[in-house]
């Protein structure tokens, strides 16, 4: 329950801030239509909230219809499933776990992932539901309570700076070719995919500096990577802001050179500002307060539990 608590906190008021934000600016900042109309909005919301944005998305994807301004809350909706289906199947599996979670996995590597005329709607619902890779995650979790998982500690990228550069540039180029639409190295790639995140994590779990040294670099992408949830939200929302402002600065028309490289520079000025300012304001102190409420909450669970058993003892 702590678990949740904390996690709680920490994705939902953000999330639902910016399934709500579109609502007002659909309707008070839209002359270019970029924010769509109010139902695709507010079906979007009330999908993001009971955390089935993703069905939703792939629902109105086959149809063809406009997703609303939120629509990368998908993935969220993906992970708070996750959190929900998760202990039900520990329980229920207990140690068979394991070859669920296997098939799961191995499943990412048959999944359809080119859209053709004859399979759209399993492709759809394929690309929505990555299973695999939380699956990768999990079972990387599982392993790292075996003595084995210190004993493959990827030492020797620690001494060798080569291979850490190798390792980590190697990675970020495999998942981006991938990942790319326009390139087709393998038909089913959210396996593959799948496996080399896990990989990465793997090799980072051990929070020993394996793949990246302490410096200057490191510093300002561990800046980044802590206000990434709240970039996450809100790039979409921003960039559709700076096309509406753009419309209603210049119509239609081709930009010229420089009206283009205005809109390039303020772009991620704007960007860095809102998402600060979420991180700041929003994400932060609640993300604070669940891990108060979490602690508070471990503590009387424990009370509770010594109650219980010094009441069984006597």
């Amino acid at each position: 329950m702590a678990f949740w608590l904390r996690r709680a906190w920490r994705l939902w008021p953000s999330a639902w801030v910016w399934l709500a934000a579109p609502l007002p600016l659909c309707l008070l900042f839209n002359h270019s239509g970029v924010y769509g109309n109010i139902r695709a909005n507010w079906e979007m919301a009330v999908a993001g909230v009971t955390n089935l944005a993703n069905f939703y998305f792939a629902y109105v994807f086959i149809r063809g219809s406009p997703p609303g301004t939120a629509f990368v809350q998908w993935s969220l909706s993906l992970e708070e499933q996750f959190y929900f289906l998760l202990p039900f199947a520990v329980f229920l599996l207990r140690r068979r776990l394991a070859y669920l979670l296997g098939a799961l996995v191995l499943y990412a590597f048959f999944a359809p992932t080119h859209f053709t005329t004859l399979n759209v709607n399993e492709t759809t619902m394929a690309m929505m539901v990555r299973s695999g890779s939380v699956a990768a995650g999990v079972l990387l979790a599982l392993w790292s309570f075996h003595p084995s998982y210190q004993d493959c500690a990827p030492v020797i990228l620690g001494r060798f700076r080569s291979a850490r550069i190798a390792v980590l540039v190697g990675g970020i180029m495999l998942l981006v070719s991938f990942g790319a639409s326009q390139l087709c190295i393998v038909p089913h790639y959210l396996g593959p995919i799948a496996l080399l995140t896990a990989f990465l994590v793997w090799i980072a779990s051990y929070n020993k500096s394996y793949l990246w040294r302490p410096g200057l670099p490191r510093t300002v992408m561990e800046i980044l990577a802590a206000r990434s949830y709240s970039l996450y939200l809100v790039h979409i929302p921003v960039f559709f802001a700076m096309h509406e402002v753009w419309f209603r600065l210049h119509g239609v028309s081709a930009p010229t050179w420089q009206q283009a490289s205005l809109y390039l520079a303020l772009a991620p000025v704007f960007l860095a500002l809102v998402t600060e300012f979420n991180h700041r304001l929003l994400e932060r102190p609640l993300r604070e307060y669940g891990k108060q409420m979490a602690r508070r909450f471990a503590v009387q669970d424990q009370r509770e539990t010594l109650s219980t058993l010094r009441s069984r003892s006597t």
